[in-house]
């Protein structure tokens, strides 16, 4: 199943997850129209914004990448990233990964935009929070806490 497969399967299971949540694909434009012996430049989007949308009850937004086991993001992704963060917009980026049934890689799509949602921190996150303390000179260690949901209770509600 390539990328657009998956991304169709997964705005079509998140909602049955989700209840609350609605995934819009965004559709960009950049072509040549002709009709009636004329013809013009046909533009929709920015170059790099999320191939997706979630629109969250109570009016939550996050913008969503989504990329097969091999895909990279390209600079105006990255850029599209980058302007997301600078504006305080969730961004999801959603990867395949290799030999994973597209199953399992919905599944593990709607789980994440689910974390998303409820601000659960990725594991990446926390690997985030604990560079942020050994930056500042504070030493964390990670086998000194209990359990991962440690540091998922201390970040609870922290924005990332």
């Amino acid at each position: 199943m390539n990328e657009t497969d998956l991304l169709h399967a997964f705005i079509a299971r998140a909602p049955y997850v989700l209840p609350d949540v609605r995934v819009f694909r965004r559709n960009i434009i950049n072509a040549t129209a002709t009709a009636k012996g004329r013809t013009w430049r046909v533009r929709n989007g920015v170059a790099g914004q999320a191939d997706a949308y979630a629109l969250v009850k109570g009016g939550m937004h996050i913008e969503i990448e989504t990329k097969a086991a091999t895909g990279r993001l390209e600079a105006e992704q990255r850029n599209w990233r980058s302007f997301c963060g600078s504006f305080d917009v969730p961004y999801l980026e959603l990867r395949a990964e290799k030999d994973e049934s597209p199953e399992t890689t919905v599944k593990r799509w709607v789980g994440e935009l689910e974390d998303k949602v409820f601000h659960r921190p990725a594991a990446a996150d926390v690997g985030r929070f604990v560079a942020s303390y050994a930056r500042d000179g504070i030493t964390v260690d990670a086998a000194d806490m209990p359990a991962f949901e440690r540091v998922a209770e201390v970040l609870k509600g922290t924005p990332w």
